[in-house]
């Protein structure tokens, strides 16, 4: 008996795939058929007839189906044409009800054929095939493993979205599908009830929330990149605060906690108290920052008060380039803050006012060939300030950004240095990206480099305005603050000083040069950097006041030329004792401070060509160390000091030191 059905069992299997073909071959269109295949789709209904007949047997043990003829129906053989004649004169309607006449036995065996012929006609629609409710099963059992899944998630804590909550509420009628199909019934989905009115929503099971607007307003996205405006341990120390938040904010949705759940909620108040510490700090931050950024220069004197002086030949200057002249309110930005209005070079011959016209002929262009000569300064340094600067002592959790986070090829190279970071004798400690004229990506600027402490040493010249957006100015100069020594931002027409400079701890040299900055940030900046600062180069901007840098007592060398200055108050004379050069050519200044003779015995250079000096104090005779002493270019009325300063230094302090001792007499 067994080996029968296991027979029966295969030939089902066979039926269930033709039945399979059938159902794809009919999802196409028919007219693409060919013969073969239209005759399978005929065959669907007596197909299914046997299946259905297998399947009764197989649940029956094998057995085979009883006698559809009854005896009386052998006895009368003669009457089965007239009962077949009848089942096929029978009218449309009684088709249309074939699970009645299935369920009937038949009345003789000569009214098989006529069922057959019905069936054939009308075929009831069938019930789903058992490969595909085989298929179904494994589906559905997927899909009910990854609810299982997703209600592990809910009740780690984390919260579901809408789309996986209904896959969650779905689990009920999956399973009562599997179980139908498994069964071999047939599956029928439940109807939804109308959803009955909303109940009145009972708080008094939930926990209260006393905090939720506080909860919500300190988990708002920080006020910029807080590793950037303060330091990492801060961004870090935020981002675990706010987790904590929401985890409480998690519980607080629960209807019962546990005493551990509870003893959390009252972390909650010191958790927003700290966020909003942090927050307010770097509120504050930015908007000092950002009023550093815009903060109005102060106003100098306009010439309305004062008559406009120019030279004899009627301009103030002349480009070396292309010629063109003009005075000193023509000059333009174009690469740096005092260049040519026609070609844009800032080689620039300038020339100083004179106060009378006496000066003509030969001889006059002579005078003028001598006195006029281009504001240029040497770059002077003392032997320690050529020796290499020594290296910079990292955390040991210091770690460089990715590579892949940085925009600017410069900025990868310098990551993927010494093997990413790893060995620190070969990773570069300096970056030059010098693209003044590129668009993108050096149309914004890469803050990705503001996160490489290891850099000793940084120039930039970008496209104008990528150093002047918030983007620098507000986060320079970040993980940059503990290990920069120079510092280079020439030529990017900037309009004002970066508020950050007065976090750079060990800064030696500022080169602001070639830019458009009008006034100076105030003395407590300055002072922030004094023990550290050596060199400052301001030159070629447009200030008018650098009384701001009287903090600065450890200057060995400062550059202001090509400015608007009319005095040089700020600088501290007698705190300077390492000052060793001092230019400031093609200026306002109309005198030389006593206090140079007094006090800055350690001044090797003096710039002071193209000018207004009329005057040049005696004690400047007293300076031994003195090398060179450049006032050319001045409307200086004692005319032998100039004679003796285009003889030499040597000459000018014999002179200064004859008139000394005139006046001490």
């Amino acid at each position: 008996m067994a080996a029968g059905t296991e027979e029966l069992e295969k030939k089902l299997r066979n039926l269930r795939k033709k039945l399979a073909q059938i159902d794809k071959l009919k999802e196409k269109d028919q007219a693409e058929l060919d013969d073969a295949a239209r005759e399978k789709v005929a065959s669907e209904p007596s197909l299914r007839k046997e299946a259905d007949e297998l399947a009764k047997q197989i649940s029956a043990g094998g057995a085979p189906p009883p006698a559809a003829a009854p005896a009386s129906a052998a006895a009368e053989p003669k009457t089965a044409p007239r009962a077949q004649m009848a089942a096929e004169q029978k009218p449309a309607p009684a088709a249309a009800k074939p699970e009645v006449a299935a369920a009937k036995p038949a009345a003789a065996s000569a009214g098989a054929p006529a069922k057959a012929k019905i069936a054939a006609v009308e075929p009831s629609p069938p019930s789903a095939p058992p490969a595909d409710a085989e298929k179904r099963i494994k589906n559905i059992k997927k899909k009910l493993q990854q609810i299982d899944k997703l209600k592990q998630r809910a009740a780690e804590g984390e919260a579901l979205d809408p789309e996986a909550q209904q896959k969650v509420e779905s689990e009920a009628e999956l399973k009562r599908e599997v179980a139908a199909l498994e069964a071999g019934e047939e599956y029928v989905p439940a109807v939804a009830p109308a959803a009955p009115a909303a109940p009145a929503e009972d708080t008094s099971a939930k926990v209260e929330d006393p905090h939720a607007v506080e909860r919500a307003q300190a988990l708002e996205a920080a006020p910029g990149d807080l590793g950037l405006l303060i330091d990492d341990e801060t961004e870090k120390r935020f981002k675990s605060l706010q987790k904590k938040l929401r985890d409480i904010g998690k519980l607080r949705e629960k209807d019962k906690l546990d005493k551990l759940q509870q003893g959390k909620l009252t972390q909650e108040p010191g958790l927003i108290e700290e966020i909003q510490a942090i927050r307010l700090k770097a509120d504050q931050l930015v908007a000092e920052r950002r009023k550093q950024m815009t903060r109005a220069p102060p106003k100098a004197e306009t010439s309305q008060s004062q008559p406009k002086k120019t030279t004899a030949r009627g301009f103030d200057w002349q480009c070396n380039e292309c010629g063109a002249t003009g005075a000193v309110a023509d000059l333009i930005g174009g690469e740096g803050a005092m260049a040519c209005n026609k070609c844009g070079s800032t080689e620039l011959t300038h020339y100083s006012p004179e106060e009378d016209d006496e000066a003509d002929g030969d001889e006059g262009g002579q005078e003028e060939q001598k006195t006029s000569k281009k504001s240029d300064c040497k770059d002077l340094k003392t032997n320690r300030q050529k020796k290499p600067p020594p290296a910079v002592k990292k955390s040991l959790d210091d770690t460089p950004p990715s590579v892949e986070s940085a925009k600017w090829p410069e900025v990868k190279e310098i990551l993927q240095s010494g093997d990413r970071g790893v060995d620190k004798s070969r990773q570069k400690k300096a970056i030059e990206v010098s693209r003044a004229k590129d668009g993108a990506p050096y149309d914004a600027f890469d803050q990705v480099l503001l996160k490489c402490s290891f850099l000793t040493r940084v120039e930039l010249k970008l496209p104008p305005g990528v150093l002047a957006s918030e983007a620098f100015q507000l986060y320079f100069p970040g993980a940059l603050s503990d290990g920069l020594l120079e510092l280079i931002l020439k030529e990017n027409q900037l309009p004002t000083v970066p508020p950050g400079i007065q976090q750079l701890q060990r800064i030696r040299s500022i080169d602001l040069s070639h830019n458009q900055i009008e006034s100076l940030p105030d003395t407590d900046t300055w002072d922030s950097i004094s023990a550290s600062l050596e060199l400052l180069d301001l030159s070629f901007n447009k200030l008018t006041s650098i009384a701001e840098l009287a903090p600065l007592k450890k200057l060995s060398q400062l550059k202001v030329d090509a400015n608007q200055l009319t005095s040089l108050d700020g600088v501290s004379w007698k705190e300077l004792k390492q000052l060793v050069n001092l230019s400031a050519v093609s200026n306002q200044l109309t005198d030389i401070p006593e206090a140079v003779g007094e006090h800055a015995a350690s001044l090797e250079y003096l710039e002071l060509s193209e000018n207004k000096l009329t005057t040049v104090p005696p004690n400047i005779s007293e300076l031994k160390k003195l090398k060179s002493l450049n006032i050319a270019g001045n409307p200086i009325k004692d005319q032998k000091i100039v004679k003796a300063a285009e003889k030499g230094l040597k000459d000018v302090k014999a002179y200064l030191s004859k008139i000394g001792s005139k006046g001490k007499k």
